[in-house]
């Protein structure tokens, strides 16, 4: 009967304990109002019952024997409550339970409230996992897990300390933004931007204005916002949350920084002055203004025709060429000063705009027959036909294939360029150009040229003659000693100075082999001869003698300077060999006395002289000319005078 009577108390002791601990659940986890739990009613009516069942059965315990009386009971365990206890909504009407196994647990017991409703029983299990299929996905499921253990035939059931809650939909894990960025756009204005977070449908934007709190500001589906009441005195903080929608419900992600700005902005900008817009070519219209302070860049906004204004172009310096201007519709231009702070571009004002059509009166067509040619050591020359309408050419140079740059202005069709790159090649663009309302229109340029400052050594042509260059990369300008004849002697009679050609492989004079320097005279004949004689001494007007005569034609001869006897130390120095260079002769041609020789020992009988009435020069130069002292009465360039030249140590 005692036996009895102690397995009925113990019974009443579980349900107790299942009925408290389902009104003693710990609310850590949320702070819901929504949770309610009905247990309290349950409580009262089993203390009622264990009254009244004590009372009934009094004399039925009385009447046990005294052998069960001395039997004991198996200890009761202690269960705790599970821990780690979570709860995650994994799809459409499903939430995933789990827990940490209690200690002594035989299963659990899982209790559900769904909104605002009680906790009610919903499964049992074994395992320490538990997926609930029936979730609502509309409102929070509240659950709690009971540990028991087995009692014989009965559940003896441990306490719960905490619940979890979570709605039957997917959950969706989001980063918090990064790369987030605040700065002043305006006064009073303050612009955020950020990095996209994968998955995300928008962005929750809070502020904090000096020391106040986090508010809810904006939300926006971009990764940028505009702040347009901030505050000018205090920082503005800003926190960027990330959410996704699932359903009808919004997620929220987390944020795990802040950023903070003024509304000021650390320079204010004025409106460019000065705009001015010009035709400067066939569909080109250049723009040129004064530099704003303050300002890094310009953007420039055209409008063409009865059209609106749209952005065209950004540039860094005070000028831009709009080359896709229309030429039958006017083109209005807006320039804009800006500057970046931060990452966000300030723009100022725009008080004017200009405007033109890109069309002018005379389109000027690209250089032809442009030509760059070795003209000797650090020379290249360069011509081109004229441009008509053109003014004048501007000259570019390129060294070694480098950036083109402005080398020359020239009105002629030709250029010397005495400064170029003798290792590299020189490159050349010529463009020509006419001024209009006061600016300079400059024409297009096809193509280009090039040649190295200097000729390698060997023959090359020059200028339209065949020339040696020497070693030194210089134009060798006596090749007396690398050609022969047969010669033509071309006489410069108002230059006073002679050059013998050679021929090239074509049987043409080509190759001008030396120059010498000539005094000829006023009745100096002009022409062609061929010469029919040779004297090595012969009687001038007035008795002087002359050497190394080679006659031109009747009374006209190539001969040395004068001397007053036939004896090559009686030169007449002061009167006529110091005025070599100049006309001075009665008709005849007067030499050096080494060149009279030259001629007198290598042009045959015969050869060709050519004495021109017009031209003053030739493809090479007139030699200097070195006057001598009076008592050098000896030609300095006679062979057979040399030893009184070495004697006196003169030349």
């Amino acid at each position: 009967m005692k036996r009895w009577y102690k397995r009925l108390a113990a019974g009443l002791l579980t349900g107790a304990i299942l009925v408290s601990s389902l009104g003693a659940g710990a609310y850590a986890e949320s702070t819901d109002p929504t949770v309610t739990e009905n247990v309290e009613s349950t409580v009262e009516t089993d203390e009622e019952t264990e009254s009244i069942d004590e009372t009934e059965s009094e004399t039925e315990i009385q009447t046990e024997t005294e052998t069960e009386e001395e039997t004991e009971e198996p200890e009761q365990k202690e269960l705790k409550a599970v821990t780690n206890l979570k709860a995650v909504g994994v799809e459409e009407n499903t939430v995933k339970l789990d827990w940490d196994a209690a200690e002594g647990a035989d299963g659990y017991l899982i209790y559900r409230q769904i909104g605002k409703t009680s906790f009610e029983y919903l499964a049992e299990t074994e395992e320490t996992t538990y997926t609930d299929s029936s979730a609502s996905a509309e409102e929070y499921n509240y659950y709690r897990v009971y540990p028991y253990y087995m009692d014989g035939e009965t559940k003896v059931t441990g306490p719960s300390d905490t619940y979890v809650y979570a709605k039957g939909i997917a959950q969706v894990t989001l980063a918090p933004v990064g790369n987030l960025k605040a700065a002043a756009c305006a006064q009073g204005q303050i612009r955020l931007k950020w990095d996209e977070v994968e998955g995300a449908d928008g962005y929750l934007i809070y502020r904090q204005i000096g020391n106040g709190k986090f508010e809810y500001r904006y939300m926006v589906s971009r990764t940028e916002y505009t702040d347009k009441t901030a505050s000018e005195t205090e920082y503005n903080f800003y926190r960027v949350y990330p959410y996704v929608m699932v359903g009808e419900n919004r997620v929220v992600g987390p944020s795990d920084t802040y950023v903070y700005a003024t509304a000021v902005l650390p320079r204010t900008l004025t409106a460019v002055t000065n705009l001015k817009a010009a035709a400067v070519g066939k569909g080109s219209v250049n723009l040129k203004w004064d530099a704003v302070e303050g300002a890094d860049n310009y953007l420039i906004y055209r409008q063409i025709g009865d059209g609106s204004f749209e952005y065209l172009y950004m540039v860094s310096k005070t000028e831009y060429t709009d080359k896709t201007a229309s030429e039958d519709e006017y083109n209005y231009y807006r320039v804009y000063p800006t500057y970046v702070n931060n990452f966000v571009r300030i723009t100022g004002p725009s008080d004017a705009y200009v405007y033109a059509k890109g069309s002018l009166p005379v389109y000027l067509e690209a250089v032809k027959n442009l030509s760059a040619n070795t003209a000797g050591k650090s020379h290249v020359y360069i011509r081109w036909d004229a441009v008509e309408g053109a003014e004048g050419y501007l000259i570019y140079r390129s060294i070694g294939g480098g950036k083109f740059e402005y080398l020359y202005m020239k009105t002629t069709t030709d250029y010397s360029d005495l400064h170029p790159s003798e290792d590299e090649y020189n490159y050349y663009r010529v463009y020509p150009y006419y001024t209009y309302e006061g600016r300079r229109i400059v024409g297009p340029s096809d193509t280009y040229v090039y040649a190295k400052g200097r000729f390698d050594q060997g023959w090359h042509w020059i200028g339209g003659y065949k020339r040696y260059v020497k070693e030194d990369g210089e134009i060798d300008n006596d090749v007396s000693r690398l050609v022969s004849g047969p010669y033509l002697i071309k006489v410069y009679k108002w230059g006073n100075y002679l050059i013998v050609f050679a021929k090239d492989e074509n049987g043409e004079y080509k190759v001008p082999v030396k120059a010498m320097i000539t005094s000829c005279g006023e009745n100096t004949p002009t022409g062609t001869y061929y010469s029919p004689n040779k004297f090595r001494w012969l009687t001038m007007v007035g008795g002087s003698k002359a050497q190394w005569c080679t006659q031109i034609s009747g009374d006209y001869l190539f001969h040395s300077v004068p001397y007053r006897i036939e004896d090559p130390t009686t030169l007449y120095v002061d009167s006529m060999y110091n005025y070599l260079g100049t006309t001075q002769s009665l008709g005849c041609i007067r030499l050096q006395a080494g060149e009279a020789k030259w001629i007198y020992d290598n042009c045959e009988l015969g050869t060709e002289i050519y004495i021109t009435p017009y031209e003053d020069s030739g493809p090479i130069p007139k030699p200097d000319f070195q006057p001598i002292p009076s008592w050098h009465t000896w030609d300095p360039t006679d062979p057979t005078t040399r030893y009184l030249c070495e004697e006196n140590g003169c030349h």
